[in-house]
């Protein structure tokens, strides 16, 4: 097996600089032979001198130029071999110009309150004279602010807010009966509930029975349902009051107290016994009702602060 070639020993990045400084490296060499065949040097007897051997090969590395390996680009070093400032005029500049800025800021200062403290001492003394006791001198006024003028937006903006505390004021409070709508298939459109929890979005609601508030509250039981329902807060409004001065009439979509529930209905006629007969809204219900004024109500919405007519004209 044949011996390795000397230059394996380099190493390939050192074997590569030596291909690139041919001068240098023949410089090096020359070097070293000259060290071999002359008198060696004394040795120091320091421990923390230790020379290298005459055949080792490190000798040889530590001569090469330092310009043969590459550095990472924007390091110091490489910045400062390439004869780069390591500092930017501008920003030196700009450090400079706040230093004086602030020197100068304080300069003026100082003057201000000597000034002020000549005149309060002139003063002193001119009351001393004139035997009358001397005064503080009056306070510098504040600084006047501008008037701001609000633009179109900012009075919208601002009326927004108004109109929205409005609805917050008016907004039914924790423990409180009001109406919420289930959305459930088979149910009424509205129940009669109390309010448990309240968050930004949703609000926790108990049903109830539709009783007589002397009777108290009782849980309306539904089927398949817990007791207490979670439900967005669009589906939950104040109890609708009732208008003595309504009167439904033929055509109009009302809604019709049944099952302790409101359940939208179409009303057909008046009847010669002072009913009304109305179908269900919903055609799955083959269903109608001959019932009195007082089982009728008029469909409205609550927008947050009023009830409006669900119905045009109405």
């Amino acid at each position: 097996m044949e011996a390795a070639p000397a230059w394996w020993l380099l190493g390939g990045a050192q074997w590569r600089a030596i291909a690139q400084q041919p001068e240098e490296t023949q410089l090096a060499l020359r070097r070293l032979l000259e060290i071999v065949h002359s008198q060696p040097p004394a040795r120091s007897t320091s421990e923390s001198v230790v020379l290298a051997a005459d055949d080792d090969p490190s000798l040889l590395r530590a001569r090469l130029s330092a310009e043969s390996f590459e550095l990472p680009e924007g390091a110091l070093a490489d910045r400062r071999r390439r004869g780069e400032s390591a500092r930017s005029r501008r920003a030196e500049l700009a450090r400079l110009q706040a230093a004086q800025a602030e020197h100068d800021r304080a300069l003026q200062q100082a003057r201000e309150e000597a000034r002020r403290a000549a005149e309060a001492a002139a003063a002193a003394e001119a009351a001393a004279a004139a035997g009358t006791p001397p005064q503080e001198p009056p306070a510098a006024a504040p600084p006047r602010k501008r008037p701001r003028k609000e633009s179109s937006e900012g009075v919208k903006g601002s009326k927004a807010v108004a109109e929205e505390q409005k609805k917050k004021e008016r907004r039914p409070e924790l423990c409180a009966r009001v109406e919420v709508a289930l959305n459930l298939e088979g149910l009424a459109q509205w129940y009669e509930a109390q309010m448990l929890q309240e968050t930004k979005t949703r609000i926790k609601v108990k049903p109830l029975l539709m009783l007589d508030p002397e009777v108290g509250d009782v849980h309306f039981d539904i089927p398949g349902r817990m007791e207490e329902e979670s439900v967005s807060s669009d589906c939950v409004r104040p109890i609708q009051p009732y208008d003595p001065s309504w009167t439904p009439s033929p055509g109009e979509v009302c809604e019709f107290n049944f099952l302790d529930g409101w359940w939208p209905v179409r009303v057909k006629k008046l009847q010669a016994d002072g009913k009304w007969h109305v179908v269900y809204e919903a055609e799955k219900y083959k269903k109608d009702h001959k019932v009195t004024r007082e089982k009728l109500r008029q469909s409205m919405k609550w927008d947050g602060s009023r009830w409006l007519p669900t119905q045009p004209g109405a």
